[in-house]
């Protein structure tokens, strides 16, 4: 299910290059974005010149991130973005935005524009809308710990794009989790539903 970009659609505001938890519809929604994602959104591409890793930290809890890295690709997804205000959004909810500069846990990422770094796989991008991805400029690992609801929801997220996809994510970082991961994923699923419920 590798979806193509055919014309351009006036109506989006730039791309943004998925490598985790944005590679899905479900994964980019409870962001604040107001445009509702399905699968048909979303189509496949590679960024040349980074590497994908463990490399963010938040509150000790690592994240998937991405550093430069001159002979490294990354396989992911491009999500079209429709307003200058999804985008500042996502921004804000990915601990991207300018606004956390100066506090003291920082900015999460850093947005960076790739439009010459990214091909579309089968097909060729357009150049007329920017692609930006969040990137990292220090690897943060250290002292952080992998939480296994965060590995077993991304890979949960990504498996309908079913294969060949999925074992070239993995070649370019993506981890596979265990069946314990998984078992934890669903349980954190289970309790965060329940949560959800009680405050209706």
């Amino acid at each position: 299910m590798e979806n193509k970009i055919g014309k351009v659609d006036n109506d989006v505001f730039c791309y943004m290059f998925g490598y985790g938890s944005l590679m899905y519809p479900s994964g980019m929604s409870g962001r604040g974005l107001s445009h509702k994602y399905t699968w048909e959104n979303l189509s496949t591409a590679t960024l040349f010149g980074y590497k994908r890793g463990m490399f963010a930290n938040y509150h000790g809890l690592l994240y998937y991130g991405m550093m430069e890295s001159p002979d490294a690709i990354v396989e992911g997804v491009l999500v079209p973005i429709f307003s200058k205000a999804d985008f500042e959004a996502l921004l804000i909810n990915e601990g991207a935005h300018d606004k956390y500069e100066n506090t003291p846990s920082g900015k999460m990422y850093d947005i960076k524009d790739v439009t010459k770094l990214v091909c579309g796989y089968n097909y060729t991008l357009p150049n007329t809308v920017p692609v930006y991805a969040l990137v990292n400029k220090v690897d943060k690992s250290e002292g952080g710990r992998i939480t296994p609801w965060y590995v077993a929801n991304v890979w949960g997220g990504i498996l309908p794009w079913g294969y060949p996809f999925i074992d070239r994510l993995q070649h370019t970082g993506i981890i596979k989790p265990s069946n314990l991961y998984m078992k934890i994923g669903c349980l954190y699923n289970a309790t965060k539903f329940i949560r959800k419920i009680r405050r209706r």
